[in-house]
């Protein structure tokens, strides 16, 4: 009797101590959402240089073959402005 008395109580804080790790779980996603798209930005950026270099002395070559790294950093950096956004806490204006 005293047993099934307990059962309720502990099952009910068991319960609501893993909920509240749901929510560090989602953060933690939303953390490294974020750190995988600045990564990817700064590769992105880094071979974008490494390309312009190459070609610096032909600047018709560097736009042909160096497009795709910018087109793509175009395409991903409303993705990471928003991230950065949700980040700090303050909405962008």
């Amino acid at each position: 009797m005293l047993a099934s008395r307990w059962v309720l109580p502990v099952y009910l804080c068991l319960l609501l101590g893993g909920l509240a790790g749901c929510h560090y779980y989602e953060e933690f996603r939303m953390m490294k959402g974020t750190a995988d798209i600045r990564s990817e930005t700064a590769d992105l950026i880094r071979a974008y240089r490494e390309c312009m270099e190459r070609y610096e002395k032909e600047p018709a070559k560097a736009r042909e073959y160096c497009s795709g790294y910018s087109q793509t950093l175009r395409e991903i950096q409303p993705a990471a402005m928003g991230a950065a956004g949700r980040d700090s806490g303050k909405e962008k204006p």
